[in-house]
């Protein structure tokens, strides 16, 4: 099968974003039309982007690497009550079979910090994805699991964004968010079928650049990010948001 590059939404319609789900199941939307959502102001967005700055790193990567940082956070939304709330802290567990390299534990990391979880931008950044997803699975309240990630780049050293490989991460619809890019070359991401045939492939370059994408349908890589030459470090910062439909009226 012949990759493609993946066609992009360039404003804020959620109507083509549907049914490019509905159809081959991922959808690339640029940075400048999540600018022109409702939810978006400058200032919520600086404040928001600014809490990569104070990730901690991830002590549990079966590859002893040292390359990502990162906090996690899990809430539910309800869209009848357009409701989001935030669930206790707890760990994060995915099972062996989905993630060979760093599943079949249960991972405790640190949480989001409090002033992401009120941040305007951030909610309704959920509360926007998810009243897409309730279009195309009506009925549902949605479980969302929250990673900040920051990738970094060293001296003779990659970063790897998604060190298990091509993957699916065990839910329904995931989105992978791009905060920053600084100083880096590669971090290009792929799009695949079941079978892993390639399907797109496209950096997020700008902040707020995403991918929306069926996790049922599809699978997903991004290659490893290096230094740009004469930088001294360099870092990809990511927002992932896994939705997970879960029967209405149960927590």
């Amino acid at each position: 099968m012949i990759t493609m590059q993946i066609q992009d939404v360039t404003g804020v319609d959620t109507n083509l974003i549907v049914e490019r789900l509905a159809g081959p199941g991922f959808c690339h939307i640029r940075g400048g039309a999540v600018r022109q959502a409702e939810f978006f102001t400058e200032e919520s967005w600086n404040a928001f982007a600014d809490s990569w700055n104070r990730l901690e790193m991830d002590g549990y990567m079966g590859d002893n690497g040292k390359y990502r940082l990162r906090r996690y956070g899990n809430y539910v939304y309800r869209p009848e009550h357009a409701s989001l709330e935030l669930l206790p802290h707890g760990p994060y567990f995915q099972s062996y079979e989905i993630n060979p390299l760093n599943g079949g534990i249960q991972r405790h990391f640190e949480p989001m910090e409090e002033g992401v979880s009120a941040s305007s931008f951030f909610t309704g950044l959920l509360q926007w994805c998810a009243g897409m997803f309730d279009r195309l699975e009506p009925g549902s309240d949605w479980d969302i699991k929250i990673h900040q990630y920051r990738i970094l780049a060293k001296p003779q050293e990659a970063g790897l964004p998604t060190p298990e490989g091509i993957h699916r991460d065990g839910t329904t619809f995931i989105l992978t968010f791009l905060i920053e890019r600084s100083s880096i070359e590669g971090g290009e991401t792929g799009i695949y079928s079941l079978n892993r045939e390639p399907l797109g492939r496209l950096t997020l370059a700008e902040p707020m650049d995403c991918i929306i994408g069926d996790d049922r349908r599809t699978m997903h890589g991004v290659t490893p990010v290096i230094l740009c030459p004469g930088a001294e470090s360099g870092h990809r910062d990511v927002l992932i948001a896994a939705f997970t439909k879960i029967p209405r009226g149960n927590d």
